[in-house]
C-alpha cells in the first residue's frame, strides 16, 4: 500500500513542480489541435483521452519494471538484490529531487500530425524523462508485475492533476510553479530516504 500511495504522491506533486513546466507545450497543443472551444466540457474531453493514453503507457512500463524487479525472487541471493534495488532507488530519487530543483524550461517541438489525442498521449508516454524514470524505479521495488502496473497507473493519475489544471487555466499557472517545488523536492527526498532505510534494514 505504501508503494501505491508514494507513487500517487510523486505523480501529484511532480505534476505541479515538473510536468507543468515540461509538458505545458503538449497540453496547449491538445487544446488547440483537438479541442473545440464551444464549452469547457468540449475542451476537457481531448485532455481526458490524452491523459488516458499516457497512463496506459505508464501502466505497461510499470508492469515491465515490476516484472524485472520480481526476477530477483528466483535468485538465492534475493535479499542482496532487494537491498541494492531499494538503496539505488532511494539514491536516485534524492538526486532527482535536487536536480529537479534547478530544472529550467526548454522549448519542445510537438508532432501535430497524430490524429488521436489518446495516441498522442500514448506516444509521448515513451519520451525519456527523469521524472518518469523515478516512477519506474519506484515501481520496480514492488517486485511484482501487478504492483508495478498499479504503481505507474497511480503515478500517471497523479501527474494528470497538474496537466488538467494547465489545460483549464493555461499559462496563468506557470508563474506559481516555483512555490510547489519545495513540496515536490520534499516528497522525493522522504521517499528516497525511506527506500534507503528499508534497504539497509533488510
Amino acid at each position: 500500500m505504501s508503494l501505491l500511495i508514494s507513487s500517487f504522491l510523486m505523480g501529484a506533486t511532480g505534476s505541479f513542480a515538473h510536468c507543468i513546466l515540461m509538458c505545458h507545450p503538449f497540453v496547449l497543443t491538445i487544446s488547440t489541435r483537438y479541442a473545440l472551444p464551444t464549452s469547457q466540457y468540449a475542451l476537457l474531453v481531448p485532455h481526458i483521452k490524452y491523459n488516458l493514453g499516457r497512463i496506459t503507457t505508464y501502466t505497461l512500463l510499470g508492469a515491465l519494471a515490476g516484472g524485472l524487479g520480481s526476477l530477483t525472487a528466483i535468485s538465492p541471493n534475493i535479499l542482496i538484490f532487494q537491498k541494492i534495488l531499494l538503496i539505488t532507488a532511494g539514491i536516485f530519487l534524492i538526486i532527482f529531487a535536487f536536480k529537479s530543483w534547478s530544472f529550467t524550461l526548454f522549448k519542445a517541438q510537438v508532432i501535430t500530425s497524430i490524429s488521436s489525442p489518446f495516441l498522442f498521449g500514448a506516444i509521448l508516454g515513451f519520451l525519456p524523462c527523469g521524472f518518469i524514470w523515478g516512477g519506474l524505479v519506484n515501481a520496480a521495488t514492488g517486485m511484482s508485475i501487478v504492483k508495478g502496473a498499479a504503481s505507474m497507473a497511480l503515478f500517471g493519475v497523479g501527474t494528470s492533476i497538474g496537466l488538467f489544471i494547465t489545460a483549464i487555466f493555461g499559462g496563468m499557472l506557470l508563474k506559481y510553479v516555483k512555490y510547489t517545488r519545495w513540496l515536490f523536492m520534499l516528497v522525493f527526498i522522504v521517499t528516497g530516504a525511506m527506500f534507503i532505510y528499508k534497504g539497509l534494514k533488510l
